[in-house]
C-alpha cells in the first residue's frame, strides 16, 4: 500500500455539493526503479472505498498520479491500495482486477483558489 502525498484541486460535486478531489498524487507504492508503464490504468482504492486509476507516473522516486472519476475525500497521508490477482497457470502472467468496479463520472465545479499575496 502507498500513501497520498499531495492532493489535486478541490471541486464541488454538482449532484450532492460535497468538496472532492478528482486527482490525487501518491508515493511509497513503487520502488524508484520500477517500470511504471505496466501499472498505468490499474485501479487503486482508498481507505474510504473510493476507486480510481493510476493515470501516470512522475519524478524519479516512484511517485504517481491517480484519477478518481467519482471524486474522493481522502487527505494527505491516507492509504492507497493496489489490489490485483495473478493466476498460477496464466501464460500471460497478467494482473487481474475484474472484481474492482470503477464508479461513473460525477461532474464537479472547480473551487477558486485564494489570492496569493504578492511580495514587495
Amino acid at each position: 500500500s502507498g500513501t497520498v502525498c499531495r492532493l489535486g484541486d478541490p471541486h464541488r460535486r454538482d449532484d450532492d455539493g460535497r468538496v472532492v478531489r478528482y486527482e490525487v498524487y501518491g508515493t511509497d507504492l513503487f520502488k524508484k526503479e520500477t517500470a511504471m508503464s505496466q501499472f498505468v490504468g490499474m485501479k487503486v482504492l482508498t481507505r474510504g472505498g473510493d476507486v480510481g486509476t493510476i493515470s501516470s507516473s512522475f519524478g524519479t522516486s516512484g511517485k504517481f498520479r491517480c484519477h478518481f472519476p467519482g471524486g474522493t475525500e481522502c487527505r494527505e497521508g491516507d492509504e492507497l491500495t493496489l489490489r490485483f490477482r495473478r493466476y498460477a497457470h496464466d501464460p500471460a502472467k497478467g494482473m487481474h482486477q475484474e472484481d474492482i468496479v470503477l464508479p461513473k463520472e460525477r461532474v464537479g465545479t472547480r473551487l477558486a483558489e485564494k489570492e496569493k499575496k504578492k511580495r514587495g
